[in-house]
């Protein structure tokens, strides 16, 4: 596995130039079809199912506040907000994301305007017992320090809270006890259905285009791109993609 995929920023230029690549929309509508949520135009591997999973296991009420940690452009948080009527805070290491995502509120009909704010899983520039829930999508997997982030997140959440999120659980990682180390409980996991298929078929479909994805994003972007889909796939066997609910204690 090449060593820029524990760079937390790894996929800055990807999402630098995001909105400029129609071929990178087209795979992912592609391989996803009805269950490709179009507005919200994810980056990682999610749909409209598991979007509407994620917008009722957050269990929150209309106006209250959702934090979505490493958000990227913003579509996944945007489409929930939007559903459940939440007042949004974005939080993202790359600044240039921030302000795509910004621009991507426009798309959504939301009761409150979206806040977006540039800072780090470990680093989370919010204050203490500010968010009344929060959620991430494909990203917690790039935190080097995971225990640091849920102790941080623990930090912004009130008591009671849900942090739902989906990432990749290889068996090294035991999940109840690393959300124990931020004062987390596990609610329940699941594998993600088809998920296996849906990111195989993505991978295959980049490495296919590559080079038309290079000149819509260039280089250096469709690079990051190119590295994952080479190099991911030997991981998928062992480290399965799961929905993860879990609970600030009190």
């Amino acid at each position: 596995m090449s060593l820029a995929v524990w760079r937390e920023d790894r996929y800055k230029t990807v999402l630098q130039h995001y909105e400029k690549s129609k071929t990178l929309g087209s795979i992912w509508q592609e391989v996803f079809r009805d269950d490709y949520p179009a507005r919200a135009r994810p980056f990682g591997f999610t749909g409209i199912q598991e979007l509407e999973v994620i917008s009722q296991e957050l269990n929150l009420d209309s106006g209250k506040s959702l934090l979505d940690l490493g958000c990227g452009t913003g579509g996944p948080g945007l489409y929930i907000s939007e559903k459940i009527c939440a007042a949004l805070t974005g939080v993202d290491v790359v600044a240039e994301a921030l302000e795509v995502a910004a621009k991507n509120a426009l798309q959504f009909r939301l009761a409150i305007k979206p806040v977006f704010l540039h800072g780090s899983a470990t680093e989370v520039p919010l204050p203490d017992r500010s968010m009344q829930s929060a959620m991430s999508i494909d990203c917690f997997w790039m935190i080097l320090d995971k225990c640091k982030a849920l102790k941080e997140l623990s930090r912004v959440l009130v008591p009671d809270a849900r942090f739902v999120f989906t990432t990749w659980l290889p068996p090294y990682i035991g999940i109840d006890a690393l959300l124990a180390t931020g004062g987390l409980s596990l609610v329940r996991h699941t594998t993600v259905p088809h998920w296996k298929e849906r990111q195989l078929e993505i991978y295959r479909l980049i490495l296919e285009h590559k080079d038309r994805l290079a000149d819509e994003m260039g280089p250096e972007a469709t690079a990051a791109l190119v590295d994952e889909a080479n190099h991911a796939p030997f991981q998928l066997s062992t480290s399965p993609r799961c929905l993860v609910v879990a609970q600030k204690s009190k």
